[in-house]
């Protein structure tokens, strides 16, 4: 994260895969919150937000901390950006969906 807030600092570009870097970092240090401002961020800054990877470390993130409604809100939101195609919930991420049901 505070490589994140030097790239801002520096006015670097930050993309997707920037943002992905930090938000499963998130997701591994249990830092829910974090991972939901970044991804805040990213949709103010029209960057990736129909990332499936993202989306995934986000829910997760909310998952492991308790938060099960707001895992469910960015369930809900993942499947509305995904306009066509079928949101992609691989290995544990699939349990994590199927503990919220």
């Amino acid at each position: 994260i505070q490589l994140l807030d030097q790239a801002r600092s520096s006015q670097l570009l930050l993309t997707a895969v920037t943002f992905s870097a930090a938000i499963s970092a998130c997701e591994r240090a249990h830092c829910w919150e974090q991972a939901l401002c970044l991804l805040k961020d990213m949709r103010s800054q029209d960057i990736g937000t129909d990332d499936t990877t993202i989306l995934n470390s986000c829910v997760t993130a909310c998952t492991q901390a308790g938060q099960k409604e707001l895992a469910k809100l960015l369930l809900r939101e993942g499947l509305s950006y995904q306009t066509g195609r079928r949101w992609q919930l691989f290995g544990k991420r699939e349990q994590h969906c199927e503990d919220l049901t």
